[in-house]
């Protein structure tokens, strides 16, 4: 064996072992003269301390504390192995716990991330209306400020932060451009004649949030029953009275 091996060449000296005492061994001793049993005890305690052991003049006592030695080695190569095991194992949990670890604090690295990211998209609307217009919301605003334009002979601006906001915060809504168009066919049919209404036909007022849903789905009005004006007919008395008194 190797821990065998460096005692015999002098490289183990006065290393300490566990002993296991064994029946056998308890045994043997017994069977012994006092004397012999007590020399041999004597070599085994050295050797197990590591107090090192000169040999017996007795060649008996010799052979029997080879064979016992051999068996104090082998336990403590075992031992070390196991302990070389443990150690092995401890240091692979340890390295396991510690990926655990780095993989947890990456996971609520990448959530807290998440998080922040939701929250930026989920308030995107009103930083948007106040930061930046996506080109599609670009092409939405200049058709629906174009149309009003066209349909009142106005000359209002798509680049205006108050009428783009507006418009940009509908479209947030899930509104369309034609929804646009809609609204503003409805309160130019009935507010371009008024002179008091015709005022708020402007984007501040067509697209807030305070009325634009409500015009969009106002029922338009059709008109008043046509109600004939029987004061500006003409008649001809003299025939009526005629048929009358023919009749």
């Amino acid at each position: 064996m190797a821990i065998q091996n460096k005692q015999e060449a002098g490289d183990v000296g006065h290393m300490k072992k566990s002993c296991i005492i064994y029946d056998s061994w308890a045994e043997l001793i017994e069977n012994l003269p006092d004397e012999m049993a007590g020399q041999l005890i004597k070599m085994v305690l050295g050797y197990a301390l590591g107090e090192g052991c000169n040999n017996s003049d007795n060649p008996a006592i010799n052979a029997m504390f080879s064979m016992i030695r051999m068996k104090i080695d082998e336990d403590y190569e075992t031992y070390e192995e196991v302990k070389a095991k443990r150690k092995e194992a401890i240091q692979k949990r340890w390295a396991d716990n510690k990926k655990i670890q780095k993989n947890t604090n990456e996971y609520k690295c990448i959530e807290e991330n998440t998080n922040v990211s939701e929250a930026i998209q989920k308030n995107s609307v009103s930083v948007s209306d106040s930061v930046s217009v996506s080109d599609k919301d670009k092409k939405d605003i200049l058709s629906v400020v174009g149309y009003l334009n066209e349909k009142l002979g106005t000359k209002y601006k798509a680049n205006s932060k108050a009428t783009s906001s507006q418009i940009k915060a509908r479209l947030a809504e899930g509104h369309t451009v034609d929804d646009f168009k809609t609204v503003i066919d409805k309160k130019v049919k009935a507010w371009k004649d008024d002179p008091k209404m015709a005022a708020y036909l402007r984007p501040e007022t067509l697209f807030c949030a305070k009325h634009f849903e409500s015009y969009l789905n106002e029922i338009e009005n059709r008109g008043s029953p046509k109600i004939h004006n029987y004061e500006e007919r003409k008649y001809d008395w003299g025939k009526i009275e005629a048929l009358v008194n023919d009749g």
